[in-house]
């Protein structure tokens, strides 16, 4: 016998990653080029990344994309970063 939430959640999982990119806030100028930016996360950043994306219904890729954005445009985002990196 199958389990009915598993297959809910594959279900799930498929149409979420079916779903296309959200567009940028601020994309990018033409002539700027694209990066590749690779990181190693911790377990338990990635899994909160992952599950923020399944909650919203969107790719982990969009949400980066989304914090890049804000941290290069909202200076609320930078002051908070700058202060948590303070801490350490």
């Amino acid at each position: 016998m199958s389990n009915p939430k598993k297959v809910s959640a594959l279900a799930r999982l498929s149409e979420i990653t079916a779903t296309p990119h959200p567009t940028t806030p601020t994309p990018a100028p033409p002539s700027e080029g694209i990066v590749r930016y690779t990181a190693e996360v911790p377990k338990h950043l990635h899994r909160s990344l992952k599950l923020f994306a399944l909650d919203h219904e969107t790719s982990t890729y969009a949400v980066t994309k989304v914090l890049f954005s804000l941290l290069a445009d909202d200076g609320e985002v930078r002051s908070k970063v700058s202060e948590a990196l303070r801490r350490g």
